[in-house]
């Protein structure tokens, strides 16, 4: 059995987390009127990292992408207003 079968455990709680947070950018992105890949030039990722964190496979832990994504949603809550 080689590393191709190797997971990291993630508890229920956790992956919850990252699929809300997938949930929240993926509306965002949206309500912006953004392809996939359009959001992630404007928050500095790259489109593969894009499509996993709408797909709940990114942690929202990550301080500088919870920076990037507060600014869209200040920028959201302008084109809304």
């Amino acid at each position: 059995m080689g590393l191709d079968y190797w997971r990291p455990k993630y508890c229920r709680e956790e992956e919850e987390k990252r699929i809300a947070f997938g949930i929240e950018v993926k509306s965002i992105r949206k309500e912006l009127d953004l392809s996939l890949t359009m959001m992630a030039e404007k928050i500095g990722v790259s489109y593969e990292l894009m499509a996993r964190i709408e797909n709940g496979k990114v942690s929202p832990d990550i301080p500088r992408l919870q920076t990037r994504i507060s600014r869209l949603k200040s920028i959201r809550k302008l084109v809304i207003s």
